[in-house]
């Protein structure tokens, strides 16, 4: 599936709904709206974005992840089930293996990303579309709309979240930790069982229509303990968008021009809760249902991180 925007709204595009190998959108034009807000910001936002102390992927040198107080949770090693029979983009299921690691236990929230742009003078997240008015920070106060403190931080591309996960001494997660995370040692389809149920994540059945507070779907919790992979806000992983070896899809042939995002959002159906399911988005993208989380690796640093949370 591909995220795109288009006069203010998103379109998406199953990748399912599509023939092998054709990799057109149909009728939607993919549009790039980031670079053309970058050239017309108010002057005043200029000092703190792209005028500022660090670059994307580029953290200041206060980078160490001190500041990123967040509980994580330990996903064991041991082999999964990845990949899924439902669409050729999934395929083929196989076993993996992986070491053990540490993933956040939330989304990255606004709190959180304020540590960081404080710390380093990173740009806020902020675009001109008049449809994302109630997601924008204050690029003057450098501040997160009022009361969204706990909800997750969106309005950030790829490059930002890659860049905020450096500098908390993390990284990204790849699309098999993710999945892992998500699915468990068997490979259920959704973080919580085999079968979906309204009201249990975040998604546009909810009927919320908006970001919820991190954690606040109690029952879309994976069994390691980790939250809102159903629902809530669709998260980057480290992957650009590529068939899996051994599919199918062979004639595919733009790698390097799309990176990949898990999970189901606010403003989409449950289609996408699951955890197998694979969209892309360009790395430049900034909407209001895509956010991220960060993993460490469990052998890193000698030990376990502060707040481990085991299960």
């Amino acid at each position: 599936m591909n995220r795109t925007k288009m006069g203010g709204q998103e379109r998406r595009v199953n990748l399912s709904d599509m023939g092998a190998g054709h990799r057109s959108p149909g009728k939607w034009t993919l549009i790039v709206c980031t670079v053309l807000s970058l050239l017309v910001v108010p002057r005043a936002w200029m000092p703190h974005s792209l005028a500022g102390t660090s670059t994307a992927g580029a953290p200041g040198s206060s980078s160490g992840g001190a500041s990123d107080e967040t509980e994580l949770v330990l996903i064991p090693a041991g082999e999964f089930t990845m990949g899924h029979n439902s669409g050729y983009d999934t395929l083929p299921v196989r076993q993996m293996n992986l070491p053990a690691f540490y993933i956040d236990k939330y989304e990255v929230t606004n709190k959180r990303y304020k540590r960081f742009i404080d710390a380093t003078g990173y740009k806020v997240p902020w675009s001109q579309d008049p449809a994302v008015v109630a997601y924008n920070w204050d690029w003057q106060k450098r501040m997160y709309p009022e009361g969204k403190g706990d909800n997750p931080v969106v309005l950030v591309s790829w490059e930002d979240a890659k860049a905020f996960c450096t500098w908390t001494g993390k990284r990204m997660p790849t699309e098999a930790e993710w999945e892992k995370a998500a699915r468990g040692s068997k490979g259920k389809p959704y973080p919580w069982g085999n079968d979906w149920a309204k009201g249990r994540a975040n998604t546009s059945e909810s009927g919320l229509k908006q970001t919820a507070p991190a954690g606040s779907f109690k029952e879309d919790v994976s069994e390691y303990g980790v939250h809102d992979l159903g629902g809530n806000i669709s998260e980057w992983v480290e992957e650009w968008f590529a068939p899996y070896p051994g599919n199918p899809m062979t004639s595919y042939e733009e790698r390097n021009k799309y990176r990949v995002l898990r999970g189901g959002s606010w403003d989409y159906a449950h289609s996408i809760a699951n955890g197998y399911h694979r969209q892309y988005a360009i790395p430049q993208s900034q909407m209001t249902a895509i956010g991220f989380r960060c993993v460490k690796a469990a052998d890193e640093a000698g030990g376990s991180p502060s707040r481990l949370q085991t299960r």
